[in-house]
């Protein structure tokens, strides 16, 4: 008999351990085929998001053989292998904003070294974003997943100060001109955002 497994956002480990998955991959497909390349989710906790997530990511990995029996599986749709960039801000050290800024620049090192990319741990994290995007979409545009990514904000309310410097990180408005942004976007293909709670700024701001 199969099992639910409550609390598994991983649809990887779901499908391999045969467990209980409520096809949702019909949205998916609708989602991936209907022309757009930026999308933000903002749902409550508990809802599924990173479950979601995880799903987009298999299939822009091109694992076809995960998906039998689903909706998608029976579709057109083309399986095509992009370089994937996942991020879980959920796994974020917010309590300051300097722990903030070590924390992303540790992760966007990560995900280089997922795509065989080699950057410098010691440049900037926005800098190392910028050559990330560059090199990794030099034989296919890139996919970028960001999970969660309102929660160093959430942790910082009723400390006006912290949020402000964690909303300044995650907007680097400091960051050059509208060309570098659109410089960026050409290189991606596909970009999707999930968080919590809706925000006054733009999440698209935050690495673009």
């Amino acid at each position: 008999m199969k099992r639910i497994d409550i609390g598994n956002a991983s649809f990887v480990k779901l499908i391999s351990s045969g467990n209980i998955y409520v096809d949702k991959t019909k949205y998916i497909h609708d989602l991936l085929t209907d022309g757009g390349t930026y999308y933000f989710c903002s749902r409550p906790r508990r809802f599924g998001k990173s479950l979601v997530l995880h799903t987009l990511q298999a299939v822009f990995e091109g694992r076809r053989e995960l998906f039998s029996g689903l909706h998608i599986y029976e579709t057109n749709y083309d399986w095509h292998k992009h370089p994937v960039i996942r991020m879980d801000f959920s796994m974020a050290l917010s309590d300051m904003p300097e722990a903030f800024v070590k924390w992303l620049g540790k992760t966007i090192v990560s995900a280089s070294e997922e795509l065989k990319v080699c950057l410098d741990p010691s440049d900037d994290y926005k800098s190392n974003f910028e050559e990330l995007l560059k090199k990794g979409s030099k034989l296919e545009k890139i996919v970028l997943l960001i999970d969660e990514y309102d929660k160093p904000l959430i942790e910082s309310i009723g400390n006006p100060g912290k949020t402000e410097r964690i909303k300044g990180v995650m907007l680097h408005s400091d960051f050059p001109n509208s060309e570098v942004r659109e410089s960026f976007a050409s290189k991606l293909v596909f970009a999707y955002i999930g968080a919590a709670a809706e925000r006054r700024f733009s999440p698209y701001q935050m690495l673009l």
